[in-house]
């Protein structure tokens, strides 16, 4: 993996911003996760909180007048100890049901993409899918790695309201809604798996640094999952989705 160096600089009164090319790139972006990693590791106690989005690591600092630590970002080099791993990074498994039930535009995007329904299902679920982070909605993943047969525009009027844990695409990415909400990507499925619950230690399921795999699921499988996987933590969520894979994969 390259060693892509950041720029840092102030960010407010209380932060420092790293900020890499701009561009949505899997390298960047493990480079990103490699440095969160060791930066937490040897600096988490003067840090209150990190945020990453496709090329920034945003510090939000404990002590605003630490006017050490920019020199110290600037001149860190990261350990192999710390460097991301494709092949290490935690897989989490997702069923999705593609049922035209829950797949409120998949028709429309077979058609104008010259797919038939099981080639969509197939393409979007035969490609892993790297988490870059975590924002709009708390717990919505932004993935990279869509096909390309499955790219499309999204809708011209977004839905005043989109069901929780729908699936849809927009442009060249695809997500998960973890709550209901306004929205305008297409919808192509949906999700049993929580996302997001606040009453949760952990309250989102998935982390920046994870990967996705998709599965297809029946709908006898998705009522069943919706209620099943409410009694389970986000940790155990993580721990135990590829078990759940197994049992319900169609």
């Amino acid at each position: 993996m390259k060693n892509l160096e950041p720029t840092v600089e102030r960010f407010g009164d209380f932060g420092l911003r790293l900020k890499w090319k701009a561009e949505i790139d899997p390298v960047v972006h493990a480079t990103i996760v490699s440095w969160r990693n060791q930066i937490t590791a040897e600096f988490g106690t003067r840090i209150e909180d990190i945020t990453i989005s496709y090329n920034e690591l945003v510090l939000y600092l404990s002590d605003p007048k630490q006017k050490d630590l920019m020199q110290e970002l600037r001149t860190m080099n990261l350990k192999d100890e710390f460097l991301t791993n494709q092949n290490k990074k935690e897989r989490v498994y997702i069923p999705v049901c593609y049922e035209n039930e829950y797949s409120l535009d998949g028709e429309m995007l077979c058609k104008n993409n010259s797919l038939s329904k099981d080639e969509m299902i197939d393409r979007h679920t035969t490609v892993e899918y790297p988490v870059y982070f975590i924002g709009f909605l708390p717990g919505f993943p932004y993935l990279g790695g869509l096909d390309k047969k499955l790219h499309h525009t999204r809708r011209s009027t977004p839905r005043k309201s989109v069901p929780k844990g729908a699936v849809g695409i927009a442009g060249a990415q695809t997500g998960i809604y973890p709550s209901s909400s306004p929205g305008g990507w297409n919808i192509i499925g949906r999700s049993p798996m929580p996302l997001f619950n606040p009453e949760d230690e952990n309250a989102t399921l998935l982390r920046s640094g994870d990967v996705i795999v998709f599965y297809s699921i029946m709908k006898k499988h998705f009522q069943k999952l919706e209620r099943d996987l409410l009694e389970y933590t986000m940790n155990d969520l993580r721990s135990s989705s590829h078990k759940i894979f197994k049992e319900n994969h169609d």
